[in-house]
Protein backbone atom coordinates (compact mmCIF):
# COMPACT_ATOMS: atom_id res chain seq x y z
CA UNK A 1 0.00 0.00 0.00
CA UNK A 2 1.13 3.56 -0.60
CA UNK A 3 2.29 5.56 2.42
CA UNK A 4 -0.29 8.24 1.60
CA UNK A 5 -3.09 5.63 1.69
CA UNK A 6 -1.84 4.13 4.96
CA UNK A 7 -1.84 7.62 6.51
CA UNK A 8 -5.39 8.31 5.32
CA UNK A 9 -6.86 5.22 6.98
CA UNK A 10 -8.55 5.31 10.36
CA UNK A 11 -7.01 3.69 12.22
CA UNK A 12 -3.76 4.47 10.42
CA UNK A 13 -2.59 1.37 8.52
CA UNK A 14 -5.96 -0.24 9.26
CA UNK A 15 -5.57 -2.97 6.63
CA UNK A 16 -2.29 -4.24 8.07
CA UNK A 17 -2.88 -7.33 10.26
CA UNK A 18 -3.36 -6.31 13.88
CA UNK A 19 -2.68 -9.68 15.47
CA UNK A 20 0.47 -10.61 13.57
CA UNK A 21 4.20 -10.05 13.84
CA UNK A 22 6.63 -9.96 10.94
CA UNK A 23 8.53 -7.58 8.71
CA UNK A 24 7.64 -4.62 6.57
CA UNK A 25 9.47 -3.04 3.68
CA UNK A 26 9.20 0.46 2.26
CA UNK A 27 10.20 0.64 -1.36
CA UNK A 28 10.27 3.15 -4.16
CA UNK A 29 8.47 2.20 -7.34
CA UNK A 30 9.60 5.24 -9.35
CA UNK A 31 12.53 5.11 -11.76
CA UNK A 32 12.88 8.90 -11.65
CA UNK A 33 16.06 10.28 -10.09
CA UNK A 34 15.77 10.56 -6.34
CA UNK A 35 15.50 13.96 -4.70
CA UNK A 36 15.64 14.91 -1.04
CA UNK A 37 14.03 17.48 1.21
CA UNK A 38 16.39 19.87 3.00
CA UNK A 39 14.44 19.46 6.25
CA UNK A 40 12.81 16.27 7.45
CA UNK A 41 9.06 16.51 8.11
CA UNK A 42 9.32 13.60 10.57
CA UNK A 43 8.51 13.78 14.27
CA UNK A 44 10.95 15.28 16.74
CA UNK A 45 10.51 13.09 19.83
CA UNK A 46 14.22 12.18 19.77
CA UNK A 47 15.36 15.47 18.27
CA UNK A 48 15.57 16.71 14.70
CA UNK A 49 16.05 13.73 12.36
CA UNK A 50 17.21 15.90 9.43
CA UNK A 51 20.37 14.69 7.72
CA UNK A 52 22.57 16.86 5.48
CA UNK A 53 21.86 16.39 1.78
CA UNK A 54 25.40 15.08 1.23
CA UNK A 55 24.77 12.32 3.80
CA UNK A 56 21.51 11.35 2.13
CA UNK A 57 23.17 11.20 -1.28
CA UNK A 58 25.97 9.04 0.15
CA UNK A 59 23.44 6.62 1.69
CA UNK A 60 21.34 6.26 -1.45
CA UNK A 61 21.76 2.80 -3.02
CA UNK A 62 21.67 3.07 -6.81
CA UNK A 63 19.54 0.37 -8.40
CA UNK A 64 17.79 -0.67 -5.21
CA UNK A 65 14.08 0.07 -4.85
CA UNK A 66 14.23 -0.89 -1.15
CA UNK A 67 14.23 2.12 1.15
CA UNK A 68 13.75 0.52 4.59
CA UNK A 69 13.28 -2.92 6.15
CA UNK A 70 11.73 -3.04 9.62
CA UNK A 71 10.31 -5.63 11.95
CA UNK A 72 7.36 -5.93 14.25
CA UNK A 73 7.80 -8.50 16.96
CA UNK A 74 6.70 -8.95 20.51
CA UNK A 75 9.97 -8.25 22.33
CA UNK A 76 8.68 -9.47 25.68
CA UNK A 77 5.59 -11.16 27.13
CA UNK A 78 2.66 -8.80 27.41
CA UNK A 79 3.86 -6.47 24.65
CA UNK A 80 1.16 -5.23 22.30
CA UNK A 81 3.61 -4.62 19.46
CA UNK A 82 2.33 -5.96 16.13
CA UNK A 83 2.56 -5.25 12.41
CA UNK A 84 -0.25 -2.70 12.34
CA UNK A 85 1.15 -0.73 15.28
CA UNK A 86 4.69 -0.67 13.87
CA UNK A 87 3.62 0.30 10.34
CA UNK A 88 1.25 2.90 11.78
CA UNK A 89 3.99 4.37 13.96
CA UNK A 90 6.39 4.42 10.98
CA UNK A 91 4.04 6.36 8.70
CA UNK A 92 2.74 8.66 11.48
CA UNK A 93 6.32 9.50 12.51
CA UNK A 94 7.09 10.38 8.88
CA UNK A 95 4.10 12.73 8.83
CA UNK A 96 5.42 14.69 11.82
CA UNK A 97 3.79 12.84 14.69
CA UNK A 98 5.80 12.01 17.78
CA UNK A 99 5.00 8.34 17.20
CA UNK A 100 7.67 6.13 18.74
CA UNK A 101 9.40 4.99 15.54
CA UNK A 102 12.78 6.55 14.91
CA UNK A 103 14.04 3.63 12.80
CA UNK A 104 14.14 4.42 9.10
CA UNK A 105 14.09 8.17 9.72
CA UNK A 106 15.99 9.04 6.48
CA UNK A 107 12.94 7.71 4.59
CA UNK A 108 11.06 10.90 5.27
CA UNK A 109 13.57 13.18 3.55
CA UNK A 110 12.73 11.56 0.23
CA UNK A 111 10.73 14.12 -1.74
CA UNK A 112 8.37 11.35 -2.88
CA UNK A 113 8.04 9.57 0.47
CA UNK A 114 4.21 9.69 0.37
CA UNK A 115 4.34 7.59 -2.82
CA UNK A 116 6.49 4.83 -1.35
CA UNK A 117 4.90 1.42 -1.17
CA UNK A 118 4.86 -0.55 2.07
CA UNK A 119 4.58 -4.32 2.00
CA UNK A 120 4.62 -6.75 4.89
CA UNK A 121 5.12 -10.42 5.58
CA UNK A 122 3.82 -12.27 8.59
CA UNK A 123 6.37 -14.35 10.49
CA UNK A 124 4.99 -17.79 11.23
CA UNK A 125 6.92 -20.17 13.50
CA UNK A 126 9.59 -21.30 13.30
CA UNK A 127 10.47 -18.01 11.53
CA UNK A 128 10.80 -14.92 13.71
CA UNK A 129 10.49 -11.24 12.82
CA UNK A 130 14.17 -10.76 13.72
CA UNK A 131 15.16 -13.70 11.54
CA UNK A 132 13.13 -12.48 8.57
CA UNK A 133 14.48 -8.96 8.91
CA UNK A 134 18.05 -10.26 9.16
CA UNK A 135 17.60 -12.47 6.10
CA UNK A 136 16.13 -9.65 4.02
CA UNK A 137 18.81 -7.15 5.00
CA UNK A 138 21.53 -9.74 4.36
CA UNK A 139 20.08 -10.44 0.89
CA UNK A 140 20.07 -6.69 0.16
CA UNK A 141 23.70 -6.41 1.24
CA UNK A 142 24.68 -9.39 -0.93
CA UNK A 143 22.98 -7.90 -3.97
CA UNK A 144 23.79 -4.20 -3.56
CA UNK A 145 26.81 -4.31 -1.21
CA UNK A 146 25.06 -1.87 1.11
CA UNK A 147 22.33 -1.61 3.71
CA UNK A 148 18.97 -0.34 2.47
CA UNK A 149 18.98 3.48 2.33
CA UNK A 150 17.15 4.12 5.63
CA UNK A 151 18.50 1.19 7.66
CA UNK A 152 21.29 2.15 10.05
CA UNK A 153 22.56 -1.20 11.33
CA UNK A 154 22.86 -4.80 10.24
CA UNK A 155 20.33 -6.70 12.35
CA UNK A 156 21.27 -9.90 14.13
CA UNK A 157 19.85 -12.65 11.98
CA UNK A 158 17.96 -14.90 14.32
CA UNK A 159 16.97 -17.64 11.86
Amino acid sequence: MRVADLRAMRPVAGQVPSDAVGVYIAYRESNKPVSFLRVSPAGRWLGDPTLPLASLRARWVLGSPVVYIGKAGRPRPGSFNNLRKRVSAYVRFGAGSNARHFGGYPTWQLADAANLLVAWRIAKPPRTPSGLEGALVAAHIRRFEALPFANAVVPADGD
